[in-house]
């Protein structure tokens, strides 16, 4: 920046400095617009199917459940695939494992109270919610969980994943 000339007045706002009061309101104006756009714009895309979605599969009354709630376009619920496999072999068929893909079956999202993905519903033999999960848990986390509630099923090998 070059010196003033004499009688020449210098203004400099500096970066760091908060915008004046209008382009404030302007900008948390444009905010509030944004944000209620996209929360309309998600809750008529979790309201609306191009299809109709296939009934929700329930657990196997009886039987301990566990119920994954995501979807194959999730890193997370990807990673959860080969832990969910190695738990159905688990107990000779005692833990009754099921998985809802969420995008494909909307209404899932309501019923089962889903926040993020994935969800992982542990359930008892009468289908009472013992606990939930949200992100990856490990299989042998699950069995962990399982046991605190006092059920226990055969664990195939040492570790059911990581």
């Amino acid at each position: 920046m070059r010196p003033p000339l004499s009688g020449q007045v210098v203004t400099a706002i500096a970066p760091h400095a908060a915008p004046p009061a209008a382009a404030r309101r302007r900008r948390a104006a444009w905010l509030a617009v944004t944000a209620l756009a996209l929360g309309l714009g998600t809750g008529l895309a979790l309201r609306t199917s191009d299809a109709p979605s296939p009934a929700t599969p329930l657990p196997v009354a009886g039987r301990p459940a566990l119920v994954e709630l995501g979807s194959t376009k999730c890193a997370s619920c990807a990673a959860m695939q080969p832990v969910l496999a190695v738990l159905r072999t688990a107990g000779d068929g005692r833990l009754d494992v099921r998985v809802i893909d969420v995008f494909q079956q909307r209404e899932a999202i309501r019923q089962w109270n889903v926040r993020a993905i994935p969800t992982q519903v542990l359930r008892d033999g009468r289908g009472r919610e013992l606990e939930r999960h949200v992100g990856f848990i490990s299989g042998d986390d699950i069995h962990r969980t399982f046991a605190r509630h006092g059920i226990a099923f055969d664990r195939p090998g040492a570790s059911l994943g990581q």
